[in-house]
């Protein structure tokens, strides 16, 4: 990829996703606009940045999805995991015994894994759990993420990162597929949208919890800081 070519495209990321690339993070780039030229057949990067530059909504927003990180696992960072189980729930479990709702929001939660892993946290914790309306959003800049955790399916090597034995049978039932999926009473808690986190806040519900976490610090300093205040 010419130099040009990829400030061109550095300048598209951090126009429409806010992503801070710089030239470190070069072969990053390249290699995930190779596999999107290859899927797309395109012949060449040039042919697709003359079409980017004609400025196609839709092609800019497919551009921007392909770099989108998917790293995630069930469970991730085990210790905060730990802290929200043993201490922020039951707090929350006691000063929402009146009104028993609850909400949350999992941002960046790529294809899922982290929205799941709070709704198994609040399902360990929670006697009664029938009893209260708890919703947990999940929202993520790619469409395709966003799809695959509506599905709620995930593959032996995905369950196995960051979840036992005794969790994975507790929460998932294998598919015709052979693959887990996720249980009903797990699934009932749980939403997910497509968010470009540069947009505008449109829901309407106060958050117990925010999860906002390895997201910003693919962001320039400045998004960073909208983000924040939008959340807050």
């Amino acid at each position: 990829m010419k130099r040009q070519d990829f400030e061109f495209l550095v300048t598209l990321l951090r126009e429409n996703a806010g992503w801070d690339f710089d030239e470190e993070q070069y072969f990053v780039v390249d290699k995930k606009m190779s596999n999107f030229i290859r899927e797309k057949g395109y012949a060449s990067v040039e042919e697709l940045i003359a079409e980017l530059k004609l400025g196609s909504r839709p092609l800019i927003a497919q551009v921007v999805e392909s770099m989108a990180f998917s790293d995630t696992s069930f469970y991730r960072d085990y210790d905060v995991f730990t802290r929200f189980e043993n201490s922020l729930l039951p707090n929350l479990r006691e000063n929402n015994r009146a009104s028993k709702k609850l909400r949350f929001w999992s941002l960046g939660c790529s294809t899922g894994q982290e929205t799941y892993s709070i709704a198994f946290a609040i399902k360990r914790k929670f006697i009664g759990l029938d009893s209260w309306d708890i919703n947990i959003l999940g929202t993520d800049l790619s469409s395709i993420a966003i799809a695959k955790a509506q599905r709620g399916q995930y593959n032996n090597f995905e369950v196995q990162m960051g979840l036992n034995a005794r969790m994975i049978l507790e929460f998932f039932h294998q598919d015709s597929n052979n693959q887990w999926s996720i249980n009903p009473d797990i699934a009932k808690m749980v939403e997910f949208r497509r968010y470009n986190m540069l947009d505008d806040v449109t829901y309407t519900s106060k958050y117990e919890v925010i999860f906002c976490r390895n997201v910003l610090r693919y962001f320039a300093p400045e998004y960073q800081q909208q983000i924040l205040e939008r959340i807050s």
